[in-house]
């Protein structure tokens, strides 16, 4: 019995072998290709090692070119710094002064010279002084199309001042709008209290490399730590610069660089000539063994590409692995069809939980609060709280509507929230007093527009009242990637039964027209940061009420999603 079994299952063995096309194909390619793959793989992989280390030499010498143009331009500046410092009596007459008449005459005297010694050459591409105690400052920049003159000034006082230290430093500057950082290597002189320096921008490097290359450049930076890939499509060239304290990195396209590997494969297509003869007679079998198979294949998928979705393959193939990916075939068109069903039913959920949300976002009756209020205060001739009132209006419909994105950085909420607690204590005055407790990397979170916002109306909707006083506190923390928004009060409070009722109508499917505001946040929660995303209610009555919002968050990871 041993031995029939044993028979049977050698036959199965021998009979699978004689019918896979692995067993065919591999017998044809070992004829055909298998020494010129040899071949092929000696001559590309010593061409391809010389080719790229001749690619990042090449690099290198640019790079060192162009760090020492710089550095040259780094040692007149920190001289000319320095001579100033020296020389020039204004910089101690300023530096004494208190912003009188003395302090004015030498302000301009020490324009001049500075104007003179910087910005008549091509030194460098920008200069500044800064008093610190008259927070006087001026700054001549060459370059102003990246960002407006408030963003530099505030720019240079709060950084370049700030970590203002011996020797040169560089600095990522941001760019205006959606212009990108650039970076800028800067050197600080400070005199007592007033400050001066010079800046030079390094971006030009990209435009240098171009220049001088003949391969694509993918990407230039300069960064404090030395970098050890740039990506497997990429070459990375890396060198340390002393003068600066940085590593200048540049990354070339690896594709671009062996292109000239491929003038060595006609050395192989040579060797290959003799298998011409062989085309002929193996054209058949493949004819018969791939390509027939790989027709009804392409075939296949054309119908499902012009729409018949109901299209199955019905022909027995010639080889086990045909059959089986004709199944395959058949099996994966079963899944599109239901696929695409499931995904029609979850955009039109999509569609109308966005439909919710524009409807939350413009009431009738915040619209009318505040026509009311301002109607209210026009009869008392108040002109002042009428304009905020406006203000506000004006920014919330601005945050509304000139957001494309789906999220926004939680610092413009928090903007549209203080102004609408503003208008809110001039409608119950003296009844409404908030604070504020944020982590500093909540600013940088993005949520979807007017989440908490809408808590923070409930509760002048719900919980103030005339005559009395109402504490709101809102808390956000970013630990452990996770953020969680805590939105408290100090009203009347709800008992068990309502927060279990509120609680259910916000996680039910069904909306009924009641706490709609509670089920879409919910709604919008999920939709964004997936399943682990929650809000969890808590109140007493006679204590009030406090709101939890709670969702996974990775703070670069999600930023650099979105700037994409």
């Amino acid at each position: 019995m041993n031995s029939i079994k044993r028979q049977r299952e050698f036959r199965h063995t021998v009979l699978y072998m004689k019918r896979s096309i692995s067993t065919k194909m591999f017998i044809i390619i070992l004829i055909m290709v298998l020494p010129l793959n040899i071949l092929a793989i000696i001559l590309s992989s010593v061409a391809v090692k010389n080719v790229e280390q001749q690619a990042k030499q090449t690099v290198l010498n640019i790079m060192i070119n162009y760090m020492e143009d710089v550095e040259e331009r780094m040692d007149e500046i920190g001289y000319l710094l320095y001579t100033m410092q020296k020389n020039d009596t204004n910089a101690t007459i300023m530096a004494k002064q208190e912003g009188d008449y003395e302090y004015t005459i030498a302000k301009y005297k020490f324009f001049k010279s500075f104007n003179d010694i910087f910005m008549v050459g091509n030194v460098t591409d920008g200069a500044f002084y800064y008093m610190g105690i008259l927070d006087d400052i001026l700054v001549w920049d060459k370059n102003t199309s990246r960002h407006t003159k408030a963003d530099m000034q505030y720019y240079i006082k709060s950084e370049m001042i700030k970590n203002a230290r011996t020797g040169w430093c560089m600095t990522m500057i941001p760019g205006s709008g959606k212009k990108t950082d650039y970076p800028v290597l800067w050197q600080v002189i400070k005199i007592t209290d007033l400050y001066y320096g010079g800046f030079i921008e390094l971006d030009e490097a990209r435009a240098t490399l171009k220049n001088d290359l003949q391969y694509s450049v993918l990407e230039v930076d300069f960064t404090k730590k030395e970098r050890n890939n740039a990506g497997k499509d990429a070459i990375l060239v890396s060198a340390y610069w002393k003068k600066a304290g940085l590593y200048f990195n540049v990354a070339i396209d690896r594709n671009d660089v062996n292109g000239t590997v491929y003038r060595m494969y006609s050395v192989m297509r040579f060797a290959a000539f003799f298998a011409l003869i062989l085309i002929p007679i193996f054209y058949f079998l493949i004819a018969r063994l791939l390509i027939n198979p790989l027709k009804i294949v392409n075939m296949a998928h054309v119908e499902l590409e012009n729409g018949n979705q109901d299209y199955r393959i019905t022909k027995k193939a010639n080889s086990i692995e045909y059959q089986s990916s004709f199944d395959s075939f058949n099996v994966m068109a079963e899944s599109i069809k239901k696929l695409r069903m499931e995904n029609y039913e979850k955009e039109l959920s999509k569609q109308k939980t966005e439909i919710r949300n524009l409807q939350l976002q413009i009431r009738p009756h915040f619209l009318i609060n505040a026509f009311n209020l301002i109607y209210m205060l026009s009869q008392k001739n108040d002109m002042v709280h009428i304009q905020e009132i406006i203000l506000y209006l004006s920014d919330y419909f601005r945050y509304i509507f000139r957001s494309n994105k789906d999220l926004e950085l939680y610092g413009k909420e928090q903007k549209v929230i203080e102004g609408y607690i503003n208008m809110a204590q001039v409608r119950y005055p003296g009844g409404i007093e908030i604070s504020y407790d944020y982590d500093p990397e909540i600013m940088f979170v993005r949520i979807p527009p007017l989440l908490i916002h809408n808590f923070v109306e409930n509760i002048i909707k719900h919980v103030v009242k005339q005559g009395k006083v109402i504490h709101i506190s809102l808390m956000g923390q970013y630990q452990n990637g996770t953020v969680t928004f805590i939105v408290v009060d100090d009203g009347e409070g709800m008992s068990e039964e309502e927060v279990r009722a509120v609680d259910l109508k916000m996680r039910s499917e069904k909306i009924d027209g009641t706490n709609v505001g509670m089920a879409n946040a919910y709604r919008r929660l999920k939709l964004f940061y997936g399943s682990n995303a929650n809000i969890e209610i808590s109140s007493e009555i006679g204590i009030g009420t406090s709101i939890t919002i709670s969702f996974p968050y990775d703070l670069e990871e999600c930023d650099e999603s979105v700037d994409s």
